[in-house]
């Protein structure tokens, strides 16, 4: 299971083999988790842990996350995945092939450029609407094709970087009208609508860190991404042809169902941003949770989302080492 810390008015403890969490807010309360059912940790906010929890987390190698209380991503601490230095070496090596690292971009923004297309079909086919005609959905189609004239990294993250226009011009279609997606925003999010979208965002990111820490390989070593300013660029490379599946889908479902409701689950904050309540977290941690245990169809039959996107890693090893196609991930 995943356990989720989210509130600041939380202590967290051990008490022999479980973990033990008080919340002093309100009329407060007692969860006890054994330790043994726990696979992963997110803790959102600042609630007060014990160095004892912290340390059998890390003598267990259950990786514990830390994100902010807006979601975006502060760090990792795990007990392993460090003892891989010949695979990171190779990494390192890629990253200053030129034309590995073209190719791999070029691949990258090719398997999110068409699973941005399956995504869009897939929600206009459930409102029995037609993208057919629009401007947009035939840019998308010109745009997957011109990749493979890009010459360099920065060419392809052009050509995606206008595919994203397009496709997030279609996807807020779909929004509900009280919570609208005129456009992208972030660092900041300007309206809920982003606000969750960029939280989806940092989960989905969260996933892939610890699955590639896990691996031996450097989360900071990215390709179309660079590792400034403490980013886990591997894996904002990575999760590229996965945010319009994952991410975006549930953006869509939580506010379309009314699961997270734009006048109750978020506050404005001092930058003028929105970020979501605890309460409005909680359902997004769990929504989130549920769609990571989700099987689903790939190459090797029928597996969680998890499981996926941990084979995505594996088979990224293998582009590393000359083993695999350079290809990513595109839905069914």
């Amino acid at each position: 299971m995943t356990l989720v810390i989210n509130r600041s008015s939380v202590s967290v403890n051990m008490e022999s083999s479980h973990i033990v969490i008080h919340d002093h807010a309100g009329g407060g309360g007692f969860q006890r988790v054994p330790l043994v059912d726990v696979e992963r940790v997110i803790v959102a906010g600042q609630p007060s842990i014990s160095f004892h929890v912290l340390a059998k987390l890390m003598d267990k190698g259950i990786p514990c996350s830390f994100l902010t209380t807006g979601g975006h991503w502060r760090g990792m601490m795990d007990g392993g995945g460090g003892f891989h230095a010949g695979r990171r070496i190779l990494q390192y090596e890629r990253m200053h092939d030129g034309d590995f690292t073209v190719l791999l971009a070029r691949q990258l923004a090719a398997a999110k450029i068409a699973n941005c297309r399956r995504s869009l079909q897939r929600i206009a086919a459930e409102r029995n609407v037609s993208l057919a005609d629009e401007t947009e959905w035939r840019l998308l189609s010109g745009l997957l094709g011109g990749l493979t004239m890009a010459k360099s990294v920065d060419a392809v993250r052009g050509i995606e970087g206008a595919a994203a226009n397009g496709y997030f011009k279609l996807l807020g279609r779909f929004f509900p009208k009280d919570a609208p997606f005129e456009r992208r925003s972030r660092r900041p999010p300007r309206n809920p609508a982003n606000a969750l979208m960029s939280f989806a965002y940092a989960l989905l990111e969260n996933e892939f860190t610890a699955a590639i820490r896990a691996h031996g390989l450097d989360v900071a070593g990215g390709f179309m991404h660079k590792g400034i300013d403490r980013s886990p660029a591997l894996a904002l490379d990575l999760m590229e042809p996965f945010r319009p599946m994952l991410a975006d889908r549930l953006t869509i479902n939580l506010l379309n169902h009314r699961r997270i409701l734009a006048d109750r689950h978020f506050e404005t904050v001092a930058d003028g941003g929105f970020h979501l309540t605890a309460d409005g977290r909680g359902i997004v941690f769990r929504a989130f949770d549920e769609m990571m245990v989700r099987r689903s169809l790939s190459e090797s039959g029928h597996i969680t989302i998890r499981q996926l996107i941990d084979r995505e890693v594996c088979r990224f090893i293998g582009m590393l080492e000359g083993k695999e196609p350079i290809r990513f991930h595109r839905a069914a």
